[in-house]
């Protein structure tokens, strides 16, 4: 067998050399430079939305570095470990800096807001929680579960809408309620009025199959700043309108609506113009 020269091994720094010996000891076939390079992109864009998110601590995201490395590779890699490392303490320095220039309320803090206030209502209240809705729903009915008091319902986004959050495309939010506290279609609008109530745009269908959709905004999480003062919380929700009775004229085609200056009501087909 031929041997390497000894210039080919100088080249290599010693950390990593350590690994190509500590690899063939255990015999290990160690990652190509091509899947190095494609493991290290995807782990800093993990680094990056962990610290763009503001919903993790400084000790979370570092063990998330850690073992991620682990799985990824299969064992530590300290060289990498340092790398992600400086990379999530320097992304997490600039998030700092730039939140002390948050000074009005951002939608986020509106939504952390509209969330104490559903926890506080018996609607349990989780953000980031679990990787799908699946995932998601299993872990808050456990939170549920182990609620003390009334819970009549649960509200979450999971981590892929948290990605989908921090690129600025907006969340979709998961609900439901439970059986013999309140239909989930309750909960639904009850959700959406106090979202409403605190600031935060919403769009429902009002089916409770569809999720309750926040449109696009920009990402602004706070992590290590408090929140300007906002709205207080919310009252009790209005009961839904009734819907519009059938005028006796044009057979309902029309809507009815209440004149506040003749107190009576007036349908549509009474302010159109007569037909010729």
């Amino acid at each position: 067998m031929t041997s390497l020269p000894k210039y080919y091994f100088q080249d290599i720094p010693a950390y990593l050399m350590e690994e190509i010996i500590t690899g063939m000891i255990n015999g290990k076939m160690g990652p190509t430079p091509e899947e190095m390079e494609e493991l290290r992109t995807s782990l800093r864009a993990l680094v990056d939305l962990d610290c763009a998110a503001g919903v993790y601590h400084e000790a979370e995201i570092l063990e998330a570095i850690e073992e991620a490395i682990e799985t990824e590779l299969g064992e530590p890699s300290q060289a990498l470990l340092d790398e992600l490392t400086t990379r999530a303490l320097d992304a997490l320095e600039a998030r700092a800096r730039d939140e002390a220039n948050w000074v009005a309320r951002t939608v986020n803090d509106r939504i952390d807001s509209a969330f104490a206030d559903l926890d506080a209502r018996g609607i349990v209240a989780a953000q980031a929680l679990g990787f799908t809705v699946q995932e998601g729903a299993w872990l808050i009915d456990r939170q549920c579960g182990e609620r003390a008091g009334e819970v009549r319902g649960s509200v979450f986004y999971h981590r892929q809408d948290l990605e989908r959050g921090v690129a600025g495309e907006g969340l979709l939010l998961a609900f439901t309620g439970y059986a013999g506290a309140a239909e989930p279609a309750a909960i639904g609008r009850e959700i959406v009025y106090v979202l409403q109530h605190h600031g935060v745009p919403v769009a429902w269908n009002g089916k409770v199959q569809s999720r309750i959709e926040i449109p696009p905004f920009t990402w602004q999480k706070r992590r290590v700043t408090k929140a300007p003062p906002g709205a207080g919380p919310a009252g009790p929700i209005p009961p839904p309108a009734p819907p519009p009775r059938a005028c006796p004229h044009c057979g309902g085609r029309g809507w009815v609506t209440l004149d506040p200056m003749r107190g009576s009501e007036l349908c549509a087909c009474k302010l159109r113009p007569p037909a010729p």
